[in-house]
């Protein structure tokens, strides 16, 4: 049976299954509550009881004394519900609300698209998994030392499992160290998150996602994390490639175009540096949608272009960049 979670601070609410924990429950439905081990170890994820019956507990190291449980107190992470609950928890609103976290991951598939994408999976431990918001970044240290500052790929409602999108560039070290000396089972390094490119939650608009080959990892995590939210909204992904292979993953685009009502899915081959093709495809779509959300990441020289000519929409949408060189 489901019920219903509300959140007394922000109001928001989102459903839980059965024999589902009201931690899981919030990741899966987009909404962020402060968690950190999401075993029982650590009391992170504590909150408190103000309506409702919870389930059936699982389990947990974590001490939560007599007069806590009196009081209400519980684990997010290993508590169900019985009813419809409403619970006080510590909610993660802004980027800056997140707390930095060092993880010690491995490396759990290299996909490799062609010669020059890999489609880096890591995992992290189940007792310290990644906290994030879509969008956001953390700098990734390979085995070797060679490090770099990587858009996650993935949504943030698996902290478990994250994702990172490289192209081969023989002028620079962490792709080349990545492509030709990581292997399965590796142990890497993550210190993060990081940046504001976020998904503005609160918007009830439609959404517009503009992006180029490799910053897809970046519309990716927002993507996946939109449709969590609200997989009924319209929205549009344009995205920008110089060739077809650099289109790694559009077959994720055409699914999500064929099992979502309103969502269109826009291949685009562009010379390079052909910033107004890219922009006027832009707004025939905005004509369809005149107060969308425009979420732009890319090349610097595209979200400059993209801020001069979509900025008469800003009036009616919002318009968010995040240029990556």
């Amino acid at each position: 049976m489901t019920h219903i979670v509300r959140l007394r601070q922000s109001g928001r609410d989102f459903p839980i299954e059965a024999n589902e924990t009201v931690l899981d429950a919030a990741l899966r439905a987009g909404v962020y509550i402060q968690y950190g081990c999401s075993n029982g170890s650590c009391g992170d994820c504590k909150a408190r009881l103000l309506e409702g019956r919870p389930g059936p507990a699982q389990p947990h190291d974590f001490r939560l004394g007599e007069p806590a449980r009196d009081a209400g107190w519980f684990l997010a992470c290993r508590t169900t519900a019985a009813s419809d609950l409403l619970i006080d928890a510590r909610e993660i609103g802004e980027p800056e609300d997140v707390p930095r976290q060092r993880i010690t991951a491995k490396v759990a598939r290299l996909d490799r698209h062609g010669d020059g994408i890999l489609v880096l999976s890591v995992r992290t431990p189940r007792s310290h998994t990644l906290r994030f918001l879509a969008g956001q970044r953390v700098t990734l240290t390979l085995p070797g030392g060679q490090r770099a500052t990587l858009p996650i790929a993935s949504c943030p409602c698996n902290g478990l499992i994250l994702e990172f999108h490289l192209f081969r560039n023989p002028g620079s070290p962490f792709p080349a160290a990545a492509f030709e000396t990581l292997h399965q089972g590796d142990r890497v390094e993550l210190d993060g998150p990081s940046g504001t490119f976020t998904l503005a939650d609160d918007s009830p608009r439609a959404q517009l996602f503009l992006t180029f080959e490799a910053s897809f990892a970046s519309t990716k995590s927002l993507i996946e994390h939109a449709i969590s939210v609200d997989e009924d909204r319209p929205r549009r992904l344009l995205w920008l490639a110089r060739d077809r292979a650099c289109h790694y993953l559009a077959n994720l685009g055409r699914a999500w175009a064929d099992s979502l009502e309103d969502f269109r899915f826009i291949p685009i081959l562009i010379a390079p540096g052909d910033w107004d093709h890219a922009l006027e495809a832009t707004l025939d779509q905005l004509n369809e949608m005149p107060d969308a959300d425009i979420y732009v990441c890319g090349p610097s020289a595209l979200t400059a272009a993209a801020g001069i000519r979509l900025a008469d929409h800003a009036a009616r949408g919002a318009l968010y960049l995040d240029p990556q060189d």
